[in-house]
C-alpha cells in the first residue's frame, strides 16, 4: 500500500510502561513518528506483519456506566505500509543466539526495511541484534545492524533501492550480559 491508516480498539489499560493508555496517550502527543509492527497472527517466526511509521491521529477512552472501558486509536501512515515477515517472536533472551531461517521463496533486488522493537529492559543488559540472509539457508551474512542499546526503544533502518536481499532471513543477536532483554524483530523487502 502506498498509504493507509491502521485503527485499533480494545480493552482499557493502564499497567505502566507497558499499557495500551500509557503507550497511546504518550504517542499521541509526540510530534516524531512512531515504529509500528503489527501482527494481526501473532508474531511466531515467519508470521506476517504490516510495519510501518506514523503519527497518531486520534485516540480515545470510551465509558459507559456499568460497562468496561474500551480504547480506540487512529495511526495514518507518513509513508507506505510494508508487508513483512516476523523474525523474532516477542520474546526474553538471555544469552547470544541466532533465530530460525525464514524462506522467502527468491532472492529480491531492491532493498528492504526492518523493525526492532525493545520492550523490556531488565535491569539494563547491552545487546547488539542483526538481520542476516543466507542463499542456501547455511551459510549467512550480516544485511542490517540495528545500534546498541541497553534501554527499551523501537528503530527502524532502511537498506537502499537496489540492494539484494537473498533468499533466506534469520535474526542473531549478541548479549552483553547484565539481565534480560525483550524484543520483537521484523523485515519487509521492498
Amino acid at each position: 500500500l502506498v498509504g493507509g491508516t491502521m485503527s485499533f480498539e480494545g480493552f482499557y489499560d493502564r499497567t505502566l510502561i507497558l499499557g495500551a493508555d500509557v503507550v497511546l496517550a504518550t504517542a499521541l502527543g509526540a510530534n516524531t513518528s512512531q515504529i509500528i509492527t503489527c501482527g494481526p497472527e501473532g508474531l511466531a517466526v515467519g508470521a506476517r506483519v504490516a510495519m510501518m511509521q506514523c503519527i497518531e491521529a486520534k485516540y480515545e477512552v470510551n465509558t459507559d456506566i456499568g460497562q468496561l472501558a474500551m480504547i480506540t486509536a487512529e495511526l495514518p501512515a507518513t509513508g507506505a505500509i510494508g508487508s513483512g515477515v516476523s523474525l523474532h517472536p516477542l520474546e526474553t533472551e538471555l544469552f547470544t543466539s541466532t533465530g530460525t531461517g525464514v524462506d522467502a521463496g527468491a532472492a529480491s533486488a531492491n532493498g528492504g526495511f526492518a523493525h526492532l522493537h525493545v520492550t523490556a529492559t531488565v535491569p539494563a543488559p547491552s545487546m547488539v541484534v542483526k538481520v542476516q540472509h543466507s542463499t542456501n539457508n547455511s551459510t549467512w551474512v550480516d544485511l542490517i545492524t540495528f545500534a546498541a542499546f541497553s534501554v527499551s526503544n523501537s528503530q527502524r533502518l532502511e537498506l537502499a533501492a537496489g540492494t539484494t536481499v537473498n533468499r533466506y532471513l534469520r535474526t542473531s543477536w549478541t548479549y552483553g550480559g547484565g539481565g534480560s532483554v525483550t524484543l520483537a524483530v521484523a523485515f519487509c523487502r521492498n
